[in-house]
């Protein structure tokens, strides 16, 4: 897999990293985001990413030993419509469509990336709560479920967990002001820590 094992619609909504597989929740401000994370002694994950005015780019990098691989992605979203590019260095380009909906005190949203995987979701948020479900289907993989919980303590802190039937794993996540910091656990290849920098105007 060259996305997050963790990755969820949800966990990355309406942040830059949205451009990569949920461009449909691009919006108005201006966000930039980076991350680093080691991942179970194995894996190092690295991106930055920048959106603006429905318009967003990618870019990841997950590197194994000696090799790596580089994913660039520019999307772009139109009346909640999304749609993206994504270039996997050196020699494979795909593309993606999804669409957010709102369905009366639900949203609901799906995508697919063409000869890869889709998904579909459903989430609501109340005050300062937000909760969602989703289902996610990778091309010759059995379907997968995925939860996810968030609640703001106030203006400047977050928290948050995800639940995904793939690892039979989860996260926890903590935001305050522009950092993100995450802990990760899978099943059988352990824990795993990362940390964001996030900003938006």
């Amino acid at each position: 897999m060259t996305f997050f094992y963790e990755f969820s619609a949800l966990s990355h909504y309406k942040l830059p990293i949205a451009t990569l597989y949920a461009p449909q929740f691009l919006d108005e401000k201006l966000k930039i985001e980076t991350f680093i994370r080691r991942d179970f002694n194995l894996l190092n994950r690295y991106g930055f990413g920048i959106s603006y005015r429905n318009f967003g780019f990618f870019w990841y990098s997950i590197n194994v030993e000696e090799e790596f691989v580089n994913l660039f992605s520019i999307g772009i979203s139109l009346l909640s419509i999304g749609s993206n590019a994504i270039y996997e260095y050196p020699n494979r380009i795909n593309f993606g469509l999804g669409f957010h909906r709102e369905f009366l005190n639900f949203s609901i949203c799906a995508y697919t990336l063409i000869n890869r995987f889709s998904y579909f979701c459903t989430f609501s948020e109340y005050k300062s709560a937000f909760f969602g479900f989703d289902i996610f289907l990778e091309k010759g993989y059995e379907m997968e479920y995925k939860i996810f919980f968030s609640y703001k303590l106030n203006q400047t802190s977050s928290i948050s967990i995800g639940y995904g039937t793939n690892t039979n794993g989860f996260s926890i996540g903590y935001r305050y002001k522009f950092l993100i910091f995450n802990y990760f656990y899978h099943s059988y290849l352990g824990d795993s820590f990362g940390v964001r920098l996030y900003y938006e105007i």
